[in-house]
């Protein structure tokens, strides 16, 4: 559990059931899912003039590779449940996170079941995008490794600012239906497109590495 405990959840602060609070959320949450997806299919279909018969209009991916998000969303969930499971068979009470590894390791107190879980990350990553031809090693312009740096660093203060990385918050946070974990997913969010919508309206540096 993240620090806090039950007591740090909305069922532990407003009082109903714990599955009364999650069949609500979820239920919230395919609202939210059904009504995005059905006004991207609608934006695809006037973009491409075509109709409802177009298959996968909506939640195609991309790249050949890729999976649809209903798809990668359902193997996401069904990979964080065996997750936790692992995680409880290992004798520890707190499912997928990245910052608890290091925060571990910093304190002299290294989480083993944390730190395999980031390194599959890192393994698993490799082994899925050589498989399907996604691997590639490349340069960036100077002013994209900058903003890497940048990124990084300032990813670094969030997840230590606040208590827990985007998995830590995220899956796992919110599957307890934690307070802090629902603020700080909501400004991640927040963040993230508001700095979308920064990246699209700026223009692209056109200088290389090297140049």
């Amino acid at each position: 559990m993240l620090p806090g405990g039950d007591d740090a959840t909305i069922p532990g602060l407003v009082g109903p059931p714990r599955l009364l609070v999650a069949v609500l959320v979820l239920a919230a949450v395919i609202g939210v899912l059904w009504r995005w997806g059905g006004r991207q299919t609608r934006r695809r279909w006037a973009a491409d003039g075509a109709g409802p018969r177009s298959a996968g209009a909506g939640t195609a991916p991309r790249l050949r590779w890729q999976w649809s998000w209903p798809t990668l969303g359902l193997a996401l969930g069904a990979v964080l449940v065996l997750g936790w499971v692992l995680a409880a068979v290992g004798g520890v009470d707190f499912g997928p996170s990245t910052v608890g590894a290091s925060a571990g390791i910093a304190a002299g107190a290294p989480n083993w079941w944390l730190i395999a879980f980031l390194l599959g990350i890192i393994v698993g990553g490799g082994v899925a995008a050589r498989a399907t031809g996604a691997l590639e090693a490349r340069g960036e312009t100077r002013i994209r490794y900058l903003r890497l740096l940048v990124g990084g660093s300032l990813l670094g203060a969030g997840g230590w600012i606040a208590g827990g990385c985007n998995l830590g918050h995220g899956p796992s946070g919110m599957a307890q239906l934690n307070v802090s974990s629902l603020v700080v997913v909501l400004c991640m969010v927040l963040g993230v497109g508001h700095v979308r919508a920064l990246t699209r309206s700026s223009p692209r540096s056109p200088t290389r590495v090297g140049s």
